[in-house]
């Protein structure tokens, strides 16, 4: 018989279901099963052989079980770099067309100015997305305006958008854009001409919390409030017969810390009031450093996992379907391993990461992290070899971070290169309370009719 052993990417819920099963969970396979505790059993003592063989079998096939000599870490590793060798569907383009932003968070890491972009700097980015298309056989062009606000840079959201959908009918490619912004100047006919006319299909819009809360955080340089303003944006987009039409996708983030926690609840309820959160995807963010020293304000790792899994399961129990686990492996973690993502900013810089323009304190030291400051003949300019975090697998496989020996390496990924490298950890909330979550799951799926199905129990009879 071939030589077995647990996979060390095994993860068990913390209490039996049906007094019978334990909950299992494979961050390699994100399979999610109920096993019969006697064979859980028979799996901690090692004794494979005694395990029935179709279950031995579908264990092995969804990699509870593996080969003795099987480096797992390795072999992950192996796969996350096949993964960004492969990346070649989309080519991924973040775009900052304005430095500037209305508004204070007291959060921000970055400083703010009036500068747009212009013609030669719209040139150059053209000219360069252009040159990035070459490097591989690209299906479709993706683009992510950014800020700042991207929307005090509208003029060139929209000439540089039409001119990319041009290019991409030229080489026949597909072509989506997605915005972050601070919902202040969405209103509904921007939203619309940017969904119509410039491809722009997903909006992020943060709301920290109900207005009380928001607006002590999120007000205006000048220290005006901007919850109403923001929402009443998202009432009027919403309540549009046009957003019904065309079902762009709406994501509501709430940034939360010790300052803010409390109003979660309330902020749901209140959008379901409105009738915004059947439309709207809905997650919660830690405050974290950006350049500074706004993770002092931060919820313990524990704390905010679990407020953010018990408004999961008030969601939950509310009918909305909720994804308690991640359904999916995180080969390529962010766009800093994406062999071509780049970002450019309204100052003239290159990145290959969101986390770092317009942040003082990496300007001030010789900006590290740019790739090069683009021009007209950015193409000759740029080292291609100079990407910052872009040996990240490595870093991992190597154990220099604490993610080498994480079982939930394969659904994070390290979470972020840039905290890491900075001596921050950056894991994520789905490592503090994991084995809640498979069981919660587990329950999710079976109160909803159209997944009963895909709740498998493994049983020896």
């Amino acid at each position: 018989m071939m030589q077995y052993k647990k996979s060390y990417y095994f993860i068990k819920g913390n209490v039996l279901v049906g007094g019978k099963y334990e909950i299992i969970y494979s961050t390699l396979s994100n399979k999610l099963y109920a096993l019969d505790q006697q064979i859980g059993g028979l799996i901690e003592e090692g004794q494979f052989e005694q395990i029935p063989e179709n279950i031995l079998n579908k264990l092995v096939e969804d990699k509870f079980i593996r080969l003795s000599e099987t480096n797992e870490l390795q072999e992950h590793i192996t796969v996350n770099k096949q993964a960004i060798d492969n990346d070649s569907y989309t080519l991924y383009q973040s775009i900052q067309p304005s430095a500037n932003c209305q508004l204070g968070c007291s959060y921000c890491g970055q400083s703010h100015n009036k500068k747009t972009m212009g013609f030669f700097q719209e040139e150059a980015i053209l000219s360069r997305v252009v040159h990035n298309l070459t490097k591989k056989e690209y299906k479709a062009l993706g683009i992510c305006w950014f800020g700042g606000e991207p929307l005090m840079g509208i003029k060139s959201i929209r000439s540089l958008s039409n001119r990319f959908q041009d290019l991409c009918n030229e080489q026949q490619l597909d072509y989506s854009a997605k915005i972050v912004t601070n919902g202040l100047s969405l209103k509904r006919e921007i939203f619309f001409d940017l969904l119509l006319n410039h491809k722009v299909d997903e909006f992020e819009i943060t709301l920290d919390g109900t207005a009380t809360y928001h607006d002590q955080r999120r007000h205006t340089k000048e220290g005006n409030h901007t919850f109403d303003i923001i929402l009443n944006n998202l009432k009027s987009i919403v309540n549009d017969e046009r957003f019904a039409q065309h079902k762009p996708t709406l994501i509501i983030r709430s940034n939360i810390d010790k300052n803010n926690y409390e109003s979660i609840t309330e902020l749901v309820e209140l959008l379901e009031q409105e009738n915004i959160f059947k439309y709207a995807k809905f997650y919660l963010a830690p405050i974290h450093s950006w350049g500074n020293d706004a993770h002092f304000t931060s919820l313990s790792d524990t704390e905010f996992a679990d407020i953010e899994l018990e408004m999961k399961l008030q969601l939950l129990a509310k009918g909305y379907p909720i994804q308690f686990v991640p359904g999916q492996q995180k080969n390529i973690v962010c766009m800093s391993l994406k062999d071509n993502a780049e970002l450019f900013d309204a100052e003239g810089n290159l990145f290959n990461c969101s986390e770092v323009s317009q942040v003082p304190v990496y300007e001030n030291n010789n900006n590290q992290h740019r790739i090069a400051q683009y021009t007209h003949s950015s193409n000759e300019l740029i080292d291609e070899t100079f990407r910052p975090f872009s040996n990240w697998n490595d870093t991992i496989l190597k154990g220099e971070v604490p993610c080498s020996t994480c079982k939930i390496l394969p659904i994070c990924g390290g979470q972020c290169p840039k905290l890491w490298h900075e001596g921050i950890q950056a894991c994520p909330s789905v490592k503090f309370n994991f084995p809640d979550r498979i069981v919660a799951q587990f329950y999710a799926n079976n109160m909803l009719d159209a997944n009963k199905n895909e709740m498998n129990y493994l049983s020896i009879g």
